[in-house]
């Protein structure tokens, strides 16, 4: 039986949205951060392919996430 579960997938795409929504708040990616070690702890129990499909989002989103850490710095550099 696959280890891949609609449920699963959802939880994960959810948290990840919500921490960059943060993100985007904050212009901190300490949020994304801890979001992504929480759903690691949690998958790495549960399924081997969710695990890495965590991987690969926060591989795909790293950039993303960066960008906005770095132009919230470049705002505050400017206050």
């Amino acid at each position: 039986m696959s280890d891949i579960k609609h449920e699963y997938v959802a939880d994960i795409q959810n948290a990840i949205w919500k921490a960059y929504k943060e993100t985007q708040e904050t212009k901190s990616a300490r949020g994304f951060n801890d979001t992504v070690k929480a759903l690691e702890s949690k998958y790495s129990k549960i399924s081997m392919t969710m695990y890495n499909f965590i991987s690969w989002l926060t591989f795909s989103w790293s950039p993303i996430i960066n960008a906005i850490v770095e132009d919230g710095c470049s705002e505050k550099e400017k206050d």
